[in-house]
């Protein structure tokens, strides 16, 4: 018997269940509001992000401690290149 199938008042397998027909249709459309309201929420962290672009700026450039010892090698303003070679 199919867990559709709803059985008679005889016990014999009786009507099939049914619920709307626009059933399969549904859950499609629930996932993208999810994601909608997911991806809503992500644009809007980095709108926020953007617009505190020199607060943000200022705490990611910050020197870091090395534990290994370095020199550095090449210093750009969008990198520096670290030599981490025994000397």
């Amino acid at each position: 018997m199919s867990e559709f199938a709803r059985p008679s008042k005889d016990g014999e397998p009786g009507e099939r269940a049914s619920g709307s027909p626009l059933l399969p249709w549904i859950w499609p459309l629930i996932s993208a509001a999810t994601i909608s309201g997911i991806a809503a929420a992500g644009f809007g962290t980095m709108a926020k992000a953007l617009a505190e672009g020199d607060r943000v700026e200022s705490q990611t450039s910050r020197e870091l401690d090395w534990a290994t010892a370095h020199r550095l090698a090449l210093e750009l303003p969008c990198m520096r290149l670290r030599d981490f070679s025994q000397s």
